[in-house]
């Protein structure tokens, strides 16, 4: 979990502390690494105001 943590705040993607954003971070457990595709993804668009 603690590596997972590292990868998301290195990633440099804003961490939030809400509890629905908890219950997403303990679905992904198995399958972290397509999540913070996902979110990563997201984040870029949200950026480029693609929405």
């Amino acid at each position: 979990m603690l590596e997972n943590a590292l990868t998301w705040i290195t990633g440099g993607l804003d961490y939030r502390f809400d509890s629905r954003f908890r219950g997403l971070i303990k679905a992904a457990e198995n399958d972290f690494d397509s999540f913070m595709d996902a979110m990563s993804y997201e984040a870029d668009r949200i950026a480029d105001m693609e929405w």
